[in-house]
């Protein structure tokens, strides 16, 4: 079955893949202790240097749990099934290795229990535990037929020497020298002056044995070799992580971790027929995982936003990785705080699922999904979502007609505010795009503007129309920026009406905010 191995229970589960002698050695340990024990000696050879710094900036016991839950799911080669066979696969050979490696130290430290660790059991052992000849210490040899790396070479040999004869077995590159204890096959292949009776008692000694020539000429492995081969055994053996975008599609079944955020979802007219929809969310920064670099934290996460429609049918898919930095100061007092993050999904008027997803670089994914329709907007005059803001700025190098990036509109550039709060005093800036206005005789458009406002749902003030200057455009881009000064603290709403003053055609749009 899946095994959910949280940090408060990890000395006891330590129980599943170490063998019976050693686990008193985990006996009574302290929380700490069990996690420090993890990531030392469970799976040291198979973290990642990212997962590793991750796991040791973690402090708590739930984001312990989480991360070591989330280690196991992302090596997970059936996640559909209720056995982790990567995860029981692993206790099995660092079992194995404990039990029949050690010597005078644990067997998962030792030059076969690593191999054995990353490579499994090999495809053939040649063993001489007396040593092959009087002169020689114990050595083995393992044999891979076909390794797991893919640029490891077919048939590879690994020798392993017990130059103590206590059984702790270590790699060498040179078996033939390593293993002679009195150094003699070292000298005969030293000497340049071999004669013929010297090189056939060499060749006879080891002909047709692994991990050796049968020519002294031929030598060995060049050491560069083999150290490239042991690069390549170190390299993690884990199952590829699974894109964000598969993880959705299969997660969104099952219970899962939630997305904490409501989403923000405005529409704005796009080319073909498409609308363009940007969806606003913020997200916690105490939902981050953080790794310490220099002067600052860093953190890193994926993103993900999808439209499916009713088929079940992916229509469009925002997919992006992001970092971002904070001074060490800053941590603490910004855990309540969010920070806004924007993606801009294209879809045809009806109705779909909207999905998202985050995935933290500890591998924690959090899912929300939710109904959307997508309107209709027509040949009559049309608004566009209102945006309030507290800052709009404009562009030297405007953005392409009918394609939107995040908080990029045409020649502005808005930072909308995601809770509609605003402090007295301060101005509200309105964007918002006006559709299919008509042309009057000089091939300009002549539009109208009035806001109107209220307070707890009674009137409160209106602006005093504005005319913005005509252009030969049927599609306009509008910002306004109207003063909070005389705005106390309440709740309010912002009613936006725009004439069309050649064909006469008037539309209106409600956006609530609040003044704090």
């Amino acid at each position: 079955m899946k095994s959910v191995i949280g940090i408060l229970a990890l000395s006891s589960t330590l129980a599943l893949c170490l063998p019976s002698v050693a686990q008193n050695r985990y006996n009574n340990l302290t929380e700490e202790e069990a996690a420090k024990v993890w990531i030392e000696e469970i799976v040291p050879y198979i973290a990642t240097k990212q997962e590793k710094e991750v796991y040791k900036q973690l402090t708590t016991s739930a984001e312990r749990v989480a991360f070591i839950d989330t280690f196991w799911e992302r090596r997970d080669p059936t996640p559909g099934t209720q056995e982790n066979e990567y995860q029981l696969e692993h206790y099995r050979r660092l079992t194995f290795a404990n039990t029949f490696f050690g010597a005078g130290r644990p067997g998962w430290i030792t030059d076969r229990g690593r191999i054995y660790i990353l490579l499994g059991p090999p495809d053939q052992i040649d063993s001489d535990p007396m040593g092959r000849l009087a002169h020689q210490f114990p050595t083995e040899v393992w044999i891979y037929n076909r390794p797991p790396h893919p640029m490891l070479p077919p048939n590879m040999e690994i020798a392993f020497v017990d130059k103590r004869s206590i059984g702790d077995y270590e790699i060498t590159f040179n078996l033939l020298a390593d293993s002679d204890s009195t150094r003699r096959t070292e000298a005969l292949m030293n000497e340049d002056f071999l004669d013929a009776y010297a090189k056939m008692e060499v060749r006879s000694m080891n002909f047709g044995r692994p991990g050796t020539r049968t020519s002294i000429a031929d030598g060995l492995d060049p050491e560069l070799e083999r150290l490239n081969e042991l690069a390549l055994i170190a390299q993690v053996p884990e199952r590829a992580v699974q894109p964000l975008r598969e993880v959705v599609t299969t997660d969104f079944s099952f219970n899962t971790a939630k997305l904490e955020v409501e989403p923000k979802v405005e529409f704005f007219r796009a080319s073909d027929g498409e609308l363009a929809i940007p969806v606003n969310l913020d997200l916690a920064y105490r939902n981050f995982t953080y790794v310490e670099k220099g002067d600052f934290y860093e953190s890193r996460f994926e993103i993900l936003g999808r439209l499916v429609d009713q088929g079940g049918n992916s229509v469009d898919e925002f997919v992006r990785e992001e970092m971002f930095a904070l001074p060490k100061d800053q941590v603490a007092t910004l855990q309540d705080d969010t920070v806004l993050y924007q993606m801009v999904l294209y879809a045809s008027p009806g109705s779909y699922r909207l999905q998202l997803a985050v995935r933290d670089q500890n591998g924690r994914v959090r899912l929300t999904e939710s109904d959307l329709t997508v309107p209709e907007i027509g040949e009559t005059l049309e608004l566009s979502s209102i945006l309030l803001a507290e800052q709009i700025l404009e562009l030297e190098n405007p953005t392409i007609p009918g394609k939107k990036e995040p908080f990029t509109f045409g020649k502005y550039k808005v930072l909308p505010s995601q809770d509609g709060a605003f402090e007295p005093g301060a101005s509200l800036q309105v964007y918002f795009e006006v559709y299919n206005l008509g042309l009057d005789a000089e091939g300009k458009t002549r539009v109208k503007l009035e806001y109107t406002f209220r307070r707890e749902g009674r009137l409160f003030r209106n602006v005093a129309p504005t005319y913005p200057f005509p252009t030969p455009s049927r599609n306009r881009s509008i910002m306004s920026s109207i003063p909070l000064k005389d705005f106390t603290p309440a709740s309010y709403s912002v009613s936006v009406k725009v004439t069309d003053e050649v064909t006469g055609e008037a539309t209106t749009k409600d956006v609530p905010f609040t003044v704090r």
